[in-house]
């Protein structure tokens, strides 16, 4: 009979090794592997967050710099070409004057503006003017800068690029706000 006690005593002690096995299998499959993902993914932000930071480290001088220079040429409003706030700004007998100024201060010298007074609806403030000028990329992205951070600046309706021989040619639509 001790023999049989024996027997099933090892039968029992199999049955307890396999079902802890079955459990710590469980919980190997539910919980540390799917942690460890989550840990993986982490790490990931982490690195993504730190390139983040260290691009931010390198751009963020730069981008003071821009931000003080245009601060400072917004105080200093050059010789009346670009409209800053607490001045008169555009008003319909200057409109072509101040853009073609500013068009010539970003170093376009060939331009022309002209106010289409058609455009001013009766109570309306806005006026929609023509442009063309012939210049190099650089500046008229430096015109365009200036044009947009103007106050009174309202929006593009048409802005066109073509190659030119010599330099581009651009033909824009927009319209300013007129006081």
């Amino acid at each position: 009979m001790t023999r049989w006690h024996e027997i099933s005593a090892n039968r029992r002690a199999l049955a307890y090794i396999l079902f802890s096995a079955v459990l710590l299998g469980a919980m190997l499959f539910l919980g540390i592997i799917p942690t460890r993902q989550q840990i993986t993914d982490a790490e990931k932000k982490t690195e993504r967050l730190k390139a983040r930071i260290e691009k931010q480290k390198i751009f963020h001088p730069l981008y003071t710099r821009l931000q003080e220079k245009l601060a400072a040429e917004q105080e200093t409003d050059v010789a009346g070409q670009m409209p800053a706030s607490g001045t008169k700004g555009f008003t319909i007998e200057n409109v072509s004057k101040v853009l073609s100024d500013m068009a010539v201060s970003a170093g376009i010298p060939e331009t022309s503006f002209s106010p289409a007074p058609e455009s001013m609806r009766r109570g309306s403030d806005r006026l929609l003017v023509h442009g063309q000028m012939q210049g190099n990329y650089l500046n008229f992205r430096d015109f365009l800068t200036g044009l947009v951070t103007a106050p009174d600046f309202q929006t593009f309706e048409m802005l066109e690029v073509q190659s030119g021989t010599r330099h581009p040619n651009y033909r824009m639509q927009i319209w300013v706000t007129v006081k």
